[in-house]
């Protein structure tokens, strides 16, 4: 059996939030369970297993805008 892996990344391009205090965050549950909340600044990148790890934004977007390229 062929072990696959799918890799994602998000690169975060810009964001304005309605407060700094108040990102929104993808969240990612490792491999043990542990669930992960991930705030990236404009210009940093996150890589990702996403065919295993559950992951979402299940937080309600507070602000004007949020852009990022997935792939």
């Amino acid at each position: 059996m062929i072990n696959s892996h799918i890799i994602s990344s998000v690169l975060h391009i810009a964001h304005e939030y309605d407060s700094e205090e108040e990102p929104w965050p993808i969240e990612i549950q490792d491999h043990s369970g542990v669930m992960h909340a991930v705030s990236l600044l404009p210009g940093q990148m996150l890589f990702y297993e996403s065919a295993k790890c559950s992951h979402g934004r299940p937080r309600t977007f507070r602000g004007r805008y949020y852009v990022s390229l997935f792939t």
